[in-house]
């Protein structure tokens, strides 16, 4: 939805522009915060990864009498 929101802000940026060189403006700013939400997207991504790795080997830990949490 931040991907959606942001490509509608660039092109109302750049439907406003009133030189060749405002649409361009507007058209960087809305790329780099594209990217900047792929980014964001990735970041949590790998966190969600990562929690779900370390839930599995907290289960497994949980698991094995013969395995501690130390």
């Amino acid at each position: 939805k931040a991907v959606d929101a942001d490509a509608k802000a660039a092109t109302d940026a750049i439907d406003a522009s009133t030189s060749p060189v405002e649409a361009q403006s507007a058209e960087d700013k809305g790329v780099g915060s594209i990217a900047q939400d792929v980014l964001d997207a990735a970041k949590q991504d790998a966190k969600n990864k990562i929690a779900k790795e370390a839930e599995s080997a907290k289960s497994a830990i949980d698991s094995n009498p013969n395995l501690t949490d130390a």
